[in-house]
């Protein structure tokens, strides 16, 4: 309670006499609170990250990696990038004697995401980051294949279903969306270029070339996130 009534006290005096309030410390998932770690050096990388490519929404990913020597037994901050700029924090860790770290983040958010590791410095003054190391997260869903029986006929997207047309059916999707699928540790980009599937609870239908390439030879869940316009990796 007398945290809140000082918060609110700060914020109306804040409304009266455009006194700025103290920044508040962030609360990454956990329900741990830390204050806001400092910018990062541009121009510079403080070591590596390392982390699997590819997972599904909902798992933990782990990252791992060393960084310079001056920041054995520092903080080490886990965050992602934002769209709209500027960085996030998921996680917390203290690099070990030969500033080796390892910490992880339930993932929360499908799309190519950046995460980088940034660690604090013993004055709090701005430190180089990693460089970002682009990962992909997927939203689970059913998928089944077609193909054997179908080839010759138009999709509805207007393609000839052969062998080797890769591709997707979805239900909505528009035509050529492109899609990054998931399975059994392969990966694959490929472009909606049919409607369906028709069966109850799946929501995809991999194209008997796509299916190849991901080892996909029966109805199964599979990790699926549309492509969307992106960024390039930077510092």
């Amino acid at each position: 309670m007398t945290r809140r009534r000082t918060l609110s006290s700060c914020l109306a005096l804040a409304a009266v006499a455009a006194t700025p309030c103290p920044a508040r410390a962030q609360e990454p998932a956990g329900g741990i609170s830390y204050e806001p770690a400092p910018p990062a050096l541009d121009g510079v990388t403080a070591g590596v990250l390392l982390s699997r490519r590819s997972e599904l929404l909902g798992r933990r990913l782990t990252f791992k990696g060393t960084l310079e020597e001056r920041f054995a037994g520092r903080t080490v901050v886990l965050q992602r990038r934002l769209p709209e700029g500027g960085w996030v924090e998921l996680a917390r860790t203290v690099a070990d004697a030969s500033a080796a770290f390892r910490t992880g983040w339930r993932t929360d958010r499908i799309g190519r995401l950046d995460v980088r590791a940034l660690p604090i410095a013993a004055d709090g003054a701005p430190s180089p980051a990693t460089a970002p190391r682009r990962i992909t997260v997927y939203r689970p869903a059913r998928a089944t294949f077609f193909g054997p029986g179908l080839y010759g006929r138009q999709t509805a997207c207007g393609q000839t279903l052969t062998p080797r047309l890769a591709g997707v059916a979805h239900r909505t999707l528009p035509c050529g969306t492109l899609v990054d699928l998931l399975y059994a540790g392969r990966t694959a980009t490929v472009p909606v270029v049919d409607r369906g599937p028709f069966r109850a609870g799946h929501s995809w239908d991999l194209t008997a070339a796509t299916a190849r390439e991901l080892g996909f030879t029966t109805s199964d869940t599979i990790g699926a996130v549309r492509v969307r316009d992106e960024p390039p990796v930077s510092p």
